[in-house]
Order: C-alpha cells, then structure tokens, then sequence
C-alpha cells in the first residue's frame, strides 16, 4: 500500500500504509501472469550514519468515536486523512487528525448468485488521491471494492462488482488514481486504469499480504514499479501498472508481511521481526536485522537532510503487536523501541509533516504523537 503531503524542494514525505492480515490459499483459475527471470545483481551496500538523532514522541489519545478495529489509514493533504475499520466503518478527518467523524458506510454488492447475500464485514485497506483528495477507494474482506468521489459521503461499487472472493489485503494507488491495485489472498491481482469504475483481475504466483507502489517526489512521480509481499519469503514486482510481475530474490523463507517503498530503497518486514531491504530498487535484497515486534504496518519518511543529518537516508516508522512502535533512522539497518503507553495492537501508522505521526489500533485506539528531534 505510501503520496501525501506538501514538501518542499530538499523536503519531501511520503506514506505508505499497509497493513498485515491473515493469509490465506486460494484457487489458479485465472489467467497466469509468467513472472520474468531476475538477473543475479550484486548487492548495494547499506551505507552508515555518521551521526545518530535523537528523537523523543509524545502521545495523545484521540476520541475514534468507535470500539472497532482500526485497520488502516491515509492522508490525502496535510488536513485531510481517512481510516478503514472494521464492519464497513471509514473515519474521516479534516483537521490533520485531531477530530474524526465517521463517513457514511460503504454500499454491499450485489446478490453473488441467485437468493444469496454475504454481509461484507472488515475494511482492510483504504487509499485516496493526493492530487483530489475527495477521491476515496476502499478494499477488504471477500472482494469487497467501494468508491467514493465527494469525500466518503456517497459510495458506489465498481461496474463488474462481485469479480473476486479474494480478501484484498493490499491497496497501492497513483496521487490521480490513474492506477489502482489490490492483491488478494488468494493469489489474484485487481487492477483499475479508470479510478475504480471497473477492475480486471489476474493470478500470480504468490499469496499476498501486502501491496505498496514506489514513488518520489510527487512532481516527478511515475506511476510504474509497485511490490507486493507475500508466504514463504515471496516478493513480487511490476513495472507496468500491474500488467506483469516478476518474481525477486530474497534471502528469507519467513511469511513477508509489510513492504515500503521510496525510490531505490524497498523495505520489507516478516511476520518474525525480520528486515530485509533494496537499495536498487528490488534488484536484489539483503537481510538488514531481526527486531523484537511482530510488524502489521510500516511507513518511510524521507527527511530534511539538515535535520535527519545524513542525505539520502530514510527515516522508518513501524507498529506491530501489544502497542509497539520501532523506529529506524538509517534505512532500516538499526531500529529504535519508543513507547506508546498502550497495550493494543496497532495496525498502522502515518506521518504528517514531518512532525506528527498518527497510529491506529484495535478497539477503536488512535495515538496522536510530536516528534521531536535533536
């Protein structure tokens, strides 16, 4: 799942959500994207920090105004962001996240077969346009797909709702949603060229957790390299909005449970703490460090280089289980624990310039947090 906020020209932030969720198997019986074969590359070399900022967060506790899981979450603008929640729930704000007020929920799709319904349960990913952000996609449980074009006050489904069973547990989309792409649990791939109106879905050799797209600086951004992680180690990458996937190596075996990217640099997180990373872009991996969370959501920041002393590295925030929240500040290579005074797993996590950081957990918990610096 990254794109939102303002920047300026030595100054840029980006945001990618995503979130873990329970991976399933599923059926082949779709059309089979053949991954292409990666050259062996040899690895890029991490490079170091000289010098190691301090940082310090302090928490708030915001109203959510719900008990419901808090699955993920996304700034469009410095004011505007969005929350995917359990039971078809989405929360908005557009105050920069001090206030939420629930949106109206989401519709059903249409009767599957004959006399049948399913009552679609949990949002599992939510993702809205940088460039509008009153363009608003959701995806979650058994291919449930809703959009909305006035700011989550009206929703419709795509033309051809009902084409998947999947559980979408990624969702990457363009700043204009020229793109979108969700990856199923059921090896599928759902991709939109028309902002959600209608999607065309194909297999893939892996059973997805997560999806995220690489992007820079939103002026230059190209809407053209997405990763989606998956079991067993699996990391697969497309060039061409999802047309075709090839397949990376990666040095682990481990379920993969949250990807970010920014640039060249691509991270991914196991479902047992273990960091892996790119520094060319998903050429080829190397294992960066093992740390004592189990990780649900990760997003990059790309710091200002007087601050984050060190030009071209990315800060990292990453939150997991039992209130965790790490933090990295040299691509991913060292991790700090900084304390959230909470119990409650936490689902996911974004930043708003460059000064606050927002997470979102179970039972309805949002944390408000100040970084400071030094």
């Amino acid at each position: 799942m990254k794109r939102n906020f303002s920047y300026s020209p030595i100054f840029f932030i980006l945001i990618i959500f995503l979130v873990i969720s329970v991976i399933g198997c599923g059926d082949d019986n779709n059309i089979i994207v053949i991954p292409t074969a990666v050259p062996t590359v040899i690895p890029t070399a991490i490079p170091t920090v000289t010098a190691v900022p301090e940082i310090t967060i302090n928490f708030e506790v915001i109203d959510s105004g719900t008990d419901k899981n808090l699955n993920d979450i996304f700034f469009a603008s410095e004011t505007i962001g969005y929350i995917a929640a359990d039971d078809r729930l989405v929360l908005k704000t557009t105050d920069g996240g001090n206030t939420w007020t629930k949106v109206m929920e989401p519709l059903e799709l249409p009767l599957l077969k004959e006399g049948q319904t399913i009552d679609w349960e949990n949002i599992l990913s939510i993702a809205a346009s940088t460039t509008n952000p009153l363009l608003v996609t959701v995806a979650g449980e058994r291919g449930y797909v809703s959009n909305s074009n006035d700011g989550g006050q009206n929703w419709t489904v795509p033309q051809n709702a009902g084409f998947a069973s999947d559980n979408f547990v990624g969702l990457a989309a363009t700043p204009d949603f020229s793109s979108l792409i969700m990856a199923g649990d059921k090896k599928s791939v759902a991709v939109s060229t028309d902002k959600g109106e209608t999607f065309q879905i194909s297999a893939i050799e892996v059973v997805p957790s997560n999806a995220t797209m690489n992007v820079g600086d939103t002026q230059t951004f190209q809407a053209d390299t997405t990763f989606i992680v998956g079991k067993a180690g699996n990391v697969i990458r497309s060039k061409d909005d999802g047309n075709t996937w090839e397949k990376l190596s990666t040095p682990t075996t481990e379920d993969l449970v949250s990807v970010a990217a920014y640039e060249d640099t691509v991270l991914v997180a196991s479902i047992n703490g273990t960091i892996i990373g790119s520094t060319n872009g998903g050429d080829s991996f190397q294992k960066l460090n093992t740390i004592e969370v189990t990780p649900s959501n990760a997003t990059m920041n790309v710091n200002d280089t007087q601050v984050f002393q060190a030009e071209g590295f990315v800060e990292v925030f990453m939150v997991g289980k039992d209130g965790v929240l790490m933090y990295s500040y040299d691509s991913g290579v060292s991790w700090v624990k900084i304390t959230t005074d909470t119990i409650q797993d936490l689902k996911a996590v974004a930043l708003r310039n460059n000064k606050e950081i927002i997470v979102t957990g179970s039972n309805g918990k949002i944390l408000k947090g100040t970084i400071v610096r030094k």
